[in-house]
């Protein structure tokens, strides 16, 4: 029998999908490099940067302060990200390529995820930490400002908190 392979072709709603994946990417490796960049940077060392008059420092210092205010909703949100850009994948390589499509769509997300919007990121922000945390700290705090961000947050950070009071003291303080 001959391989099963889709005869959808490329449509034009495909581009639009295209453009959400590129969105979803770029904002999983911002957030990464936010991720890292903000954890590794002391309280002193935020402040300092903002004796410096330094662009962001402002936020900066409030995010290292108090890090369990951004650290979950900064990695709930990679994960949206990751998780829906490997979904579309998915269904575009599944039209595309049909069962073989699945399996060519999850190596390019691995890889992809991986390299390009995990390991690069991060390690930049580990060898640029005040640089990475400078140019992120803005965006974090607009992201964990936003109601729904912290709505869906404190929801799932509640069930975690449920889930980890039977065996002993919450992980995160409730806000």
């Amino acid at each position: 029998p001959a391989p099963v392979v889709a005869t959808a072709g490329f449509r034009p709603t495909d581009w639009v999908l295209v453009g959400v994946i590129v969105v979803l990417l770029a904002a999983s490796g911002l957030l990464a490099l936010a991720e890292t960049s903000l954890v590794r940077t002391s309280r002193v060392k935020a402040k300092a940067l903002l004796d410096e008059r330094r662009r962001g420092a402002r936020p900066l210092v409030r995010l290292v302060e108090h890090p369990e205010r951004f650290l979950n909703p900064v990695l709930l949100l990679v994960l949206v990200c990751q998780l829906v850009s490997a979904t579309l994948v998915g269904v575009l390589a599944s039209a595309w390529l049909g069962a073989w499509g699945v399996l060519a769509g999850t190596v390019f997300e691995v890889v992809v995820i991986f390299v390009v919007f995990e390991a690069v990121p991060k390690n930049w922000a580990v060898h640029n930490p005040e640089r990475a945390a400078l140019f992120t700290a803005p965006i974090v705090a607009a992201i964990v400002r936003f109601p729904p961000v912290r709505a869906v947050s404190a929801v799932l950070i509640g069930l975690a908190n449920l889930l980890i009071r039977r065996g002993g003291a919450p992980a995160v303080p409730p806000r």
